[in-house]
Parts: structure tokens; sequence; C-alpha cells
């Protein structure tokens, strides 16, 4: 007997036994790997979706914040003195979304003012002067 026939017949079960573990290592080398990224990518997906539809989701979790009326357009500075009333003290005005077509409400968004904020918008700036007479 030859030592390359006693390794060749030692290594013959091995090398037919040793694809099926390979296999094995590398099917739960891949489902660890899945499930890791699983449990980051589902989350990041459901709150990217949440802020790609957060205006349909929000009026339907929150009817009460939509007030909606019905009747003629009406203009920048009838919205906003609306929007004003209707807010009362304490919230300032930070943006208006105007409709998108027929019959589409007008968005008016309001945040509460935080103390020290006043309807002057504050303290004027050092370098502000004030514009020639005539011009804007």
């Amino acid at each position: 007997m030859t030592l390359s026939s006693l390794w060749n017949s030692s290594n013959q079960g091995a090398s037919t036994a040793r694809p099926g573990r390979l296999r094995r290592i590398w099917v739960n080398i891949h489902l660890c790997i899945g499930l890791g990224l699983a449990v980051l990518l589902i989350p990041i997906s459901l709150t990217g979706a949440a802020l790609v539809w957060h205006e349909p989701l929000e009026a339907m979790l929150h009817p009460a914040r939509r007030a909606v009326t019905q009747g003629a357009p009406q203009s920048l500075a009838a919205l906003l003195a609306g929007a004003r009333s209707a807010l009362g003290d304490g919230y300032a005005v930070v943006g208006i979304r105007m409709p998108d077509g027929a019959g589409a409400p007008a968005a008016v968004t309001a945040r509460e003012q935080r103390r020290g904020e006043g309807r002057g918008g504050g303290r004027p700036r050092q370098d502000a002067r004030p514009l020639p007479d005539g011009k804007r």
C-alpha cells in the first residue's frame, strides 16, 4: 500500500459528507444575516412609509384637527384672520397651503408660541436699516 492510496481511501468518506455540512453552515449564515437585516429594514420601511403618507394618516388618526368649512374660496388675508380667531392667543401661524383644486380645502399650520415670542417678531436685528421712501 502506498501513502497516496491510504490518503485517498481515508478521505473518500469525508469528501462526500463535506458539501452537505458546508451547505448547512452557509444556510445558517444566510439565515442569521437575513434575520439581522430584517430587524433593521422593517422598522426603517414602516417609518419611511409613515413619513410619505403622513397627511392621510394624520387625517385618519386625528379627524378633529381638521376644521373644514364649505363656501366660496377666500383670500389669503381672510384665511389668516379666520385661523387667528379660531386658534386664539398663544398660537402663531407658521404656514398656509392653498387649495390644490376646486373643492379642496386650504390648510393652515400653527404652533404654540414660545415664551418671549410676541407678534412683533422679537428683538430687531442690530444691522437692520430702514429702506428709503418708496422702495420695498
